[in-house]
């Protein structure tokens, strides 16, 4: 029996805006039928018509980043000033 490898997504707050936008229907199809979303907390602060229970309600998965990754991240990018 073949397994059926599971996609996921890893979605920024441009992204989810829009599909909040359009249809907030969308999300929970894309979750069921294309992949998993995965969400940084952090990014949810930056969508106001987003709540926790509302990515609880949608199948959107929040993660909590480490300081590690975080550290990594603000290496990446240079800072404006």
């Amino acid at each position: 029996m073949g397994t059926r490898k599971r996609n996921l997504l890893i979605l920024d707050a441009n992204i989810l805006i829009d599909l909040l936008n359009c249809d907030r229907t969308v999300i929970t199809l894309v979750c069921t039928y294309v992949g998993q979303i995965y969400l940084a907390a952090p990014v949810l602060d930056e969508i106001n018509d987003l709540s926790e229970g509302d990515c609880m309600a949608l199948g959107i998965i929040l993660v909590e980043p480490e300081l590690s990754h975080l550290l990594i991240a603000s290496e990446s990018y240079p800072r404006n000033s």
